[in-house]
């Protein structure tokens, strides 16, 4: 028993030459291969331990799939972002530039040399304006008058 088992382990070189043409001994049990021979062969998928993992295996590969389109999603929401910041920018900037000629269009003395260029024969008021102030009617006042009318 214990000659068979070293003669398994170290088979005798008639029996290594037989290995190679055939994949099974005389056993009857698959020949033993290493880890990478059955990875590049594709034996290793045939194995009922493998098998079992399938479903796993391709839960991890929906997962993985899912990451990258999440990523590149991410990706074009960074860019969009960093065009509108950049958008947002150039409007803000526009915006103060019309803010400085509104207000240099605004001044008492750039108003007075327009209405001198387009020949308009307007003359500035010396006297200040009037505020003129209308008091609201109180309501008691109001019903008195419909009261009256009313009569």
């Amino acid at each position: 028993m214990q000659d068979d088992r070293i003669d398994y382990i170290n088979p005798a070189p008639e029996e290594s030459a037989n290995e190679e043409s055939a994949p099974q001994t005389k056993r009857g049990k698959k020949s033993k291969k290493s880890l990478p021979g059955k990875i590049i062969t594709g034996e290793i998928f045939e194995e009922n331990k493998v098998r079992s993992h399938y479903p796993f295996a391709l839960y991890c590969c929906v997962l993985i799939v899912a990451y990258i389109a999440y990523v590149f999603h991410y990706q074009h929401l960074q860019r969009t972002e960093i065009g509108v910041k950049i958008e947002l920018q150039e409007e803000r900037s526009r915006a103060m530039v019309f803010s400085s000629m509104r207000m240099n269009v605004s001044r008492h003395s750039n108003i007075i040399s327009e209405i001198e260029s387009r020949g308009l024969n307007l003359i500035e008021s010396s006297t200040p304006p009037k505020i003129i102030d209308i008091a609201p009617q109180t309501a008691t006042a109001a019903t008195t008058l419909k009261t009256q009318s009313n009569e």
